[in-house]
């Protein structure tokens, strides 16, 4: 296999907590919700600013989730700290703009992410191409209005 042929892969351990959630897959086995909504909102057209879903794995105390990893490519905070937290405005609606785009192919797809902050928005430094990422906070769409928010991802 030559270098070409290789791609470059994010892989996510998550221990299971009592708060994890499972949920009965099409196999009959609970898959924990990060993994459905990671799947939901990275699959059909694919979309650029979201984190492509590879593969994953679950075992009992835990799941592996393989990512797509853009190279090259820096979390928005590592980004804010090489300009001295200083954007051009140019740059920020560039950044912004994918952004939202992001989740608003989220939410079309069922997905609300719950938990897009600096850390979450992988950015390529040379192109500005933004991927949105993690979806350990996330929660399904719903027609009502959200009365409280627990993350799974937290003990």
């Amino acid at each position: 296999m030559t270098q070409e042929q290789l791609s470059k892969v994010a892989v996510k351990f998550v221990q299971k907590t009592p708060n994890s959630q499972g949920l009965r897959s099409s196999f009959d086995q609970p898959l924990p919700l990060e993994i459905t909504l990671a799947n939901m909102a990275s699959s059909g057209s694919r979309c650029p600013n979201i984190i492509q879903l590879l593969d994953w794995q679950v075992f009992t105390n835990h799941y592996v989730m393989v990512m797509e990893r853009p190279t090259p490519s820096m979390d928005l905070e590592a980004l804010l700290q090489l300009g001295r937290g200083v954007l051009s405005e140019k740059t920020a609606q560039t950044i912004l703009w994918q952004a939202v785009y992001a989740a608003n192919v989220c939410c079309y797809r069922g997905v609300f992410h719950r938990d897009i902050k600096l850390q979450n928005l992988l950015v390529n430094p040379d192109t500005l191409e933004v991927k949105l990422i993690d979806f350990g906070c996330g929660d399904f769409t719903m027609e009502s209005a959200y009365s409280h928010f627990t993350c799974r991802c937290f003990k």
